[in-house]
């Protein structure tokens, strides 16, 4: 009998995600990653994920490529046709990392310009505008896997 995950809605756990300033991520990302290995029978736990993403911050990034590539390969060793791959994780990280490098570089031109309080209001703007720009980012990667994962769910219990 197979492991059936539970189907949640992409726009829920965004929401949460944000609202609680990304710890309802670790909860959403370790229990993805619980519930793939339950199924798959192998990669890492959730319990293993969350402790890297508490212990080792930096190394929890690895989340943009794990879990598309756990997602695809789900789908890969179930004989579908897997839609999303690790590859998906650069949609993520790369224009994150270009957006927060703008915003420093922002920052360095308006510290150097001498402009006083409407250098902080622009370094605000930028800095409000580059987290609309993560989140929105963040969002499409979640909706996409979450997606892929529900489908994958409602598709083994119809087999059932």
């Amino acid at each position: 009998m197979m492991f059936i995950g539970e189907k949640r809605s992409p726009e829920k756990i965004i929401g949460l995600w944000v609202m609680t300033f990304g710890l309802y991520g670790i909860y959403w990302l370790s229990t993805t990653f619980s519930e793939l290995q339950s199924n798959r029978k192998k990669g890492i736990s959730g319990r293993s994920y969350a402790l890297l993403a508490v212990l080792f911050p930096p190394l929890a990034v690895s989340a943009c490529w794990l879990l598309p590539a756990y997602v695809g390969r789900l789908y890969a060793e179930n004989g579908k046709l897997e839609h999303i791959s690790s590859c998906w994780g650069a949609m993520l990280f790369l224009p994150t990392i270009a957006v927060w490098a703008i915003v420093g570089m922002s920052y360095l031109i308006i510290s150097a310009s001498g402009t006083g309080s409407y250098g902080l209001y622009a370094m605000a703007a930028i800095v409000l505008t580059a987290l609309a720009i993560n989140i929105f980012l963040l969002y499409n990667w979640l909706k996409k896997i979450q997606l892929q994962i529900n489908d994958f769910w409602e598709q083994a219990e119809q087999a059932q």
